[in-house]
């Protein structure tokens, strides 16, 4: 599953976009079909799942400042 978005970078103020590649666990490895996403932005890693919710890192492409969120 692909997430992704724009950030406001908290040093330099600039609107950067992101995504990240969440893996799903729950498809077989035998299922004769996989969904493929392209790595088309800067990509985010994520540290963290709390329920629903994720706690991602990601350096701003303007500045290179450290984001998380």
């Amino acid at each position: 599953m692909r997430i992704d978005g724009k950030r406001k970078c908290s040093d330099c103020s600039k609107e950067f976009e992101w995504m990240s590649i969440v893996a799903q666990p729950d498809q077989p490895a035998s299922a004769p079909i996989y969904t493929v996403e392209t790595i088309d932005k800067p990509q985010a890693r994520i540290v963290e799942k709390r329920g629903d919710r994720y706690l991602i890192n990601i350096f701003c492409s303007h500045c290179k400042q450290l984001n998380a969120f």
